[in-house]
């Protein structure tokens, strides 16, 4: 197991921009906020979504798209920083009128309707994210 200890440091809470893509307006909110490690849960509705499976075997991901309104039944992440720039990692869950759920990795194309995000920055050393040969993923380098 490779760990690393952080300290809770600034705690923010922020009304999302209607109509803004939720994976880059968290992207650009841990860069207008210098996050160098962190972890956020986002609650709201989205006007259409995009998930995505990660096929192990062909190591690439899968997007399903929704060019529907769906809800936030739960957004929850992390920050940290990929190539020297804010990265966001995060999982989605979307369910619609009937209850069905839909979840998966969040991915761009997932456009607010309205939501709230909670998110707490983590002191310590950067958590930066690297290839890692076994997954194809961008991994946390330990």
């Amino acid at each position: 197991m490779m760990v690393k200890e952080f300290k809770p440091g600034r705690h923010f809470m922020a009304r999302l921009d209607h109509d803004a893509d939720l994976l880059k307006y968290l992207e650009e909110f841990a860069a207008k906020n210098h996050i160098k490690a962190g972890h956020f849960a986002v609650i709201g509705a989205v006007k259409s979504g995009a998930i995505g499976f990660y096929e192990q075997k062909s190591s690439r991901y899968e997007v399903v798209r929704f060019d529907r309104h769906l809800e936030i039944g739960n957004c929850l992440g992390n920050f940290s920083i990929r190539d020297g720039k804010p990265a966001v990692h995060a999982h989605i869950t979307l369910g619609d009128e009937a209850g069905r759920a839909f979840t998966g990795h969040l991915m761009e194309g997932t456009r607010i309707f309205a939501g709230e995000l909670w998110a707490t920055e983590m002191l310590g050393d950067t958590l930066e994210r690297v290839p890692d040969e076994v997954t194809k993923l961008s991994l946390w380098r330990f």
